[in-house]
């Protein structure tokens, strides 16, 4: 856990009770959900690195892992985006605002943020996966002094279809951060075209490799090509970053279902560099 506490109770399998308070639908049939915990003092004191996940029990369904997508910086509610797939997800997309759910976490090594400050920092989101930096990206601009250039850059159909998509209208018209958005010239569910465009987003945006953090987010299989160009340019190896999630059940290192190779997902991860990619084939 890299030193963050685990705001849980001595039983670490056991969830604190918690209400949903409020439900928004995104795009792409996914609902963001905003969670408090019953006991006020929790609330204030639960904390988080951008990048950690948590465990939601659904009662009388079952529990499940979900990216954390609000920020530490933001204190008092918790904020997931879920889309309905499987059992767990729709009982709860079918739960009602105040609703009782189990929460415990946070868990997961989460970005290494205190590496990153000072340090330029790239932001690369293919399409579906913007909302999946939403929580790294809140973090930095609420502590904007602590970090250097800070450049955008993210594929999209149309905006309006992202979840979290309404974000880029108003992020391009800050000052404090370069952004670009690249349209793919067709539906690509290879990618291919996805990652072409991030490549040419990032021709046209002026960084300096050489102590810059490249994080991102997209499905892994593409990410090759964005791979060798951001090593092209300079970037070192363990500043290439990206989030692997790998079927975390447990979430503490217990049951063994999130291995890859020697590491867990649950510890090890699921925040992953490059070095990581290349040195355990199991992670694409």
């Amino acid at each position: 856990m890299n030193g963050v506490p685990v705001a849980t109770k001595p039983d670490p399998l056991q969830p604190n009770r918690a209400h949903v308070i409020r439900v928004q639908r995104l795009p792409l049939e996914i609902n963001l959900f905003q969670l408090r915990f019953e006991d006020e003092e929790l609330n204030l004191s639960f904390d988080f690195k951008p990048g950690q996940f948590l465990m939601l029990s659904v009662i009388g369904v079952g529990e499940a892992p979900f990216a954390i997508v609000s920020s530490p910086s933001r204190r008092g509610l918790i904020e997931i985006a879920v889309r309905q797939s499987g059992r767990v997800t729709t009982a709860l997309h079918n739960l009602k605002e105040n609703a009782l759910i189990g929460i415990r976490g946070p868990y997961g090594n989460g970005y290494p943020i205190e590496r990153m400050r000072r340090s330029d920092v790239l932001l690369l989101s293919e399409g579906p996966w913007f909302g999946a930096l939403r929580s790294l990206r809140w973090y930095i601009l609420d502590n904007r002094k602590d970090f250097g250039q800070v450049t955008l850059v993210a594929t999209a159909d149309d905006a309006k279809d992202l979840p979290f998509g309404d974000e880029l209208s108003w992020l391009g018209d800050r000052e404090d951060i370069t952004c670009r958005v690249c349209r793919p010239a067709a539906r690509d569910a290879e990618g291919q075209d996805h990652m072409a465009r991030l490549i040419a987003g990032l021709r046209q945006t002026k960084f300096v490799a050489q102590g810059t953090y490249a994080v991102l987010a997209g499905e892994p299989a593409h990410f090759p090509p964005l791979w060798d160009y951001l090593l092209e340019r300079g970037v070192s190896k363990d500043k290439i970053l990206f989030s692997l999630q790998r079927k975390m059940r447990c979430g503490i290192g217990k049951c063994g279902h999130c291995s890859i190779g020697y590491k867990y997902t649950c510890l090890d991860g699921p925040v992953f560099s490059y070095w990581d990619a290349q040195n355990l084939p199991e992670v694409i």
